[in-house]
């Protein structure tokens, strides 16, 4: 006859299952190792609905199995302004599969120097400022 689990359930009540051969707990209360090793938890092989794949997948498979294609039109179209629009076609089309290259834009000040910040407030706005968080800090406070 098989044993009761021992263990308690989230609702604080006795586990009703029955314990796993060897053990004093079911499947379910198990460690972690234990439980995978016995195929219990995750998801199983099969299970669950089929992965649809993303329309830039799909577009990368087509761009690997034109390949070939892509690059011979590229460079007979690289010379050439007649075919400008075709060009940025491609461009786009493999911007959008494999993603742009990374542009880097460095920030220097004059003579490439560290930039210089101006103050956008003067002295007397930063005054009257200061007095009308006094008044906001007052009210709350009384």
């Amino acid at each position: 006859m098989a044993r009761r689990c021992s263990a308690q359930t989230k609702a604080g009540k006795r586990c009703s299952r029955s314990s796993v051969d060897g053990e004093r707990v079911c499947v379910a209360h198990l460690p972690r190792k234990a439980r995978e090793s016995k195929g219990f938890g995750g998801p199983q092989p099969g299970s669950g609905r089929p992965r649809k794949p993303r329309v830039v997948e799909a577009l990368r498979e087509e761009v690997e199995r034109r390949s070939a294609w892509i690059v011979a039109r590229y460079v007979e179209l690289a010379g050439s302004d007649d075919d400008a629009v075709s060009l940025r076609a491609l461009e786009s089309l493999l911007d959008r599969v494999y993603g742009k290259p990374r542009q880097v834009t460095e920030v220097a000040g004059a003579g490439g120097g560290p930039l210089q910040v101006e103050e956008l407030l003067d002295r007397k706005a930063l005054a009257k400022l200061d007095g009308l968080v006094d008044q906001i800090a007052a009210r709350r406070e009384g």
